[in-house]
């Protein structure tokens, strides 16, 4: 037993006598002998240099610096007690996350190919969601955890890095002209948006011809590989297209962008969501 699990030991000896009021109480909810409590305590209160107990004729009264003492073991012992409750709960190897379409079209399918290999016991439950739901569904604790792409606020989450890269433009493999073609963007105010806009106007001094404005990276790629436009989406949504699009005007920046996995903040995390989370970095 090492020099922690002893005082542990002698700490939960030390509470059950203040909390069941009793020397005696306390040897019978742990099955032993009054006098292992006394020495429990004497040992405690020798490491601790401090007196826990006032004896006095017929009673022992507790210090001052035992009821603060009382008190952090109370804070220790349940948060011991939360601990060993949520890994009783996780005993099912079973998690469950939301994403959002792009990312289960483009990136998931893989994924979900190395966790039956490597997690062949983990049972996988997920949903499709825009970032309003996801936040929301692991706030409610409805998913152990989210995965989104960084263009929106984070930092109330819990956030693990699981895979990176860049916005591009693409058209349709076939593509030979583009100049005649407008561009297709996503609906939303997004900074990969404003940036291209930005950096066409200082390149060409002209407003970027705009063909058609919409909200799923994944309909802008199908129109995009279909040769109605110019198409600005994250690399990984072109990674199973790469035989029907191409990236073009190269010589524009790029926006760079990262896709985190994110928990719920200052929580236990399920330990079996970890597990498959480490399987993105491999």
């Amino acid at each position: 037993m090492t020099k922690l699990q002893y005082n542990l030991v002698n700490l939960k000896y030390f509470f059950d006598v203040v909390k069941t009021g009793s020397f005696g109480e306390s040897a019978k909810h742990n099955h032993v002998s009054q006098s292992a409590i006394s020495q429990a305590i004497g040992k405690l209160e020798e490491t601790l240099q401090c007196q826990l107990f006032s004896h006095q004729p017929g009673r022992c009264k507790i210090t001052e610096k035992g009821m603060q003492l009382f008190a952090e073991a109370r804070e220790l012992f349940q948060q011991l007690q939360r601990i060993e409750n949520y890994i009783t709960e996780q005993e099912g190897d079973s998690i469950t996350f939301a994403c959002t379409h792009s990312f289960a079209v483009g990136l998931l399918p893989d994924y979900l190919k190395q966790a039956s290999k490597s997690l062949p016991a983990l049972k996988i439950n997920f949903r499709l969601g825009h970032y309003h739901d996801i936040k929301e569904w692991l706030k409610k604790g409805i998913i152990d955890f989210g995965i989104l792409i960084d263009n929106d606020d984070l930092s109330l989450f819990d956030c693990q890095k699981i895979d990176q890269g860049h916005f591009r433009l693409y058209t349709a493999k076939q593509c030979k002209d583009i100049s005649s073609l407008g561009f297709l963007l996503d609906s939303d105010e997004r900074k990969e948006s404003n940036f291209l806009k930005q950096c066409y106007q200082e390149k060409y001094k002209q407003e970027l011809p705009i063909k058609m404005e919409i909200s799923s990276w994944e309909v802008i790629a199908n129109l995009t590989e279909a040769g109605l436009g110019v198409g600005l989406f994250p690399d990984y949504v072109a990674r199973n297209r790469k035989s029907r699009l191409k990236i073009v005007l190269s010589e524009l920046p790029s926006t760079p962008y990262a896709i985190y996995a994110i928990f719920k903040k200052n929580t236990l995390h399920n330990p079996n969501a970890l597990k498959f989370c480490e399987l993105f970095n491999k």
